[in-house]
């Protein structure tokens, strides 16, 4: 059984791309059935493959999409459900039929603790890091170190049952505080 993983996939490029691949996608949702047989559905990963001309059987697509939705006339946004991680394979495939598109991703997969993207220059995706606290209960995102550690200093002081002398002001005094607190326990990953 595999551990389940959450993309948030935005494609750019020329409008008559953007629009060719968003009714491909349109088209194979709203079909009576799946254009090939599969326990997905009809947003199953290898129907869009196979749409584009290259065959699914070759090609990493245990996963679908949903929510596709053209934000402007160049961008194209959805989220997909996968096994393990992104499906890069399917997404070579989607440039490989339109070479000028580009695919920017941003995947989570908390049970084998994997916050990844693509896009190292943050053109879509600015979070850098996820903080789980409260026994994995609660989670935040934030897209710099400074604004991780202002919200566990404000966390910490409305916490009368643990004791801070100081304000933390680096990942690595929050790391220490962790490993001295009986009472304290969180989980920090960045996104790499």
């Amino acid at each position: 059984m595999p551990n389940w993983n959450s993309t948030a996939v935005i494609v750019t490029g020329p409008s008559k791309d953007i629009s060719d691949l968003y009714n491909i996608m349109c088209s194979l949702e709203e079909a009576d059935k799946p254009t090939i047989e599969n326990g997905f559905g009809n947003r199953w990963y290898g129907c869009l493959v196979e749409a584009l001309g290259a065959k699914w059987d070759k090609v990493r697509c245990r996963g679908s999409w949903y929510d596709v939705e053209k934000y402007d006339e160049n961008t194209l946004k959805w989220w997909d459900e996968t096994a393990w991680g992104p499906l890069t394979e399917v997404f070579d495939v989607i440039e490989k039929h339109y070479p000028d598109v580009e695919i920017y991703w941003q995947c989570e997969e908390p049970g084998m603790s994997i916050y990844a993207s693509n896009d190292i220059n943050h053109k879509f995706f600015n979070t850098q890091f996820i903080f789980y606290y409260d026994e994995f209960e609660q989670s935040e995102y934030f897209d710099s170190e400074d604004e991780l550690l202002d919200f566990v200093n404000d966390y910490l002081k409305d916490k009368s049952d643990i004791k801070v002398d100081k304000p933390i002001k680096t990942l690595e005094e929050l790391d220490k505080f962790m490993e001295d607190s009986d009472d304290f326990c969180y989980y920090k990953y960045k996104y790499y």
